[in-house]
């Protein structure tokens, strides 16, 4: 299956361009190491946390306190797994619309500041098939872009990159962690050394995680202490790897039905997870499912299929 949960969109009246070189302003931090190793315990907040929102900066949160009403992200009134540029001016997501490659197609949109909406859709041409194209994540220099396609004619997860911010991607590329098996709802840690995702398996959902080594993500291993017999989907990691939102069918904790959002923390990132808690302010008896956070990890980015497909926000009170 494509995704679990239905966020096709309608072809919108959003002007498409068909150039795909956005300028993101890249950010200033470590891309990871140059042999592709990996650091797990590493703190890797401080080179690539962005203190940017939606909302415009922000001044820290009380990574305890329930999150504010979510609000529509203003200027993609279509698209899903909305995942924003370390910026935080350019959106990268998903979407149908008219004069696309295919059925869901990748695309972005710039906007002048984090006040303002974002613009008109730029299909990422590229990166697009005649099939479907979506879950599209970046690390945190804007060069290395991440996604899933249904091209090889299973759901797989490919990669892309490019040498500056300013340039098109180049092709894209299947990750060697693919099996026959459906990969998904990829999500890579900012400093590109650590890659989640979703993996279907027997039928069932579970949240899997790879690790950089060489040319590219090696070792999948199951994130054992977030999944259940109910069906796990789109993992999203703070820049430091110390929090984990999800979307997960389970009955407990306060669920409302459908994907709700959870989340776990760990104390440093090479601990488990500790125990999933229902992030209950921002869920309904529909879908909902996490597809970006920010960097300073106060304002989350969701899909919501109820009333409509549409991108939501929300941040954390102080």
């Amino acid at each position: 299956m494509r995704l679990p949960i239905a966020f096709a969109t309608i072809g919108l009246p959003l002007a498409i361009a068909t150039n795909a070189c956005v300028g993101d302003s890249p950010s200033t931090g470590d891309a990871g190491a140059a042999d592709g190793s990996t650091d797990e315990g590493a703190d890797v907040a401080g080179d690539v946390a962005s203190d940017v929102t939606a909302d415009g900066p922000t001044q820290g949160c009380n990574p305890k306190a329930a999150f504010g009403a979510p609000s529509q992200i203003q200027g993609l009134a279509t698209g899903a797994s909305v995942f924003l540029s370390s910026s935080g001016l350019d959106a990268y997501f998903s979407a149908t619309l008219d004069g696309g490659a295919g059925a869901a197609d990748l695309y972005t949109a710039h906007r002048i500041d984090v006040q303002s909406p974002f613009g008109s859709a730029s299909g990422l041409t590229v990166l697009n098939s005649n099939v479907d194209d979506g879950s599209p994540t970046l690390t945190a220099d804007g060069l290395t872009i991440v996604f899933d396609s249904a091209r090889s004619g299973n759901n797989d997860i490919y990669s892309a990159g490019r040498s500056a911010t300013t340039l098109p991607f180049g092709a894209p590329v299947a990750l060697a962690i693919n099996t026959g098996a459906v990969e998904a709802q990829p999500f890579i840690r900012a400093d590109g050394q650590v890659l989640y995702y979703r993996l279907e398996v027997t039928g069932n959902n579970e949240i899997y995680r790879a690790t950089k080594g060489g040319v590219g993500f090696a070792n999948p291993a199951a994130v054992a202490e977030i999944n259940t017999t109910s069906s796990e989907i789109s993992p999203v990691i703070t820049p430091d790897d110390l929090t984990v939102f999800f979307a997960s069918t389970r009955t407990d904790g306060q669920a409302k039905g459908g994907y709700d959002i959870w989340s776990a923390t760990r104390q440093k990132n090479t601990d488990p997870f500790g125990a999933p808690t229902n992030i209950s302010e921002l869920n309904t008896t529909g879908n909902d499912v996490p597809t970006y956070v920010s960097g300073d990890g106060c304002t989350l980015y969701f899909d919501r299929s109820s009333p409509a497909n549409v991108p939501f926000m929300a941040t954390r009170g102080k």
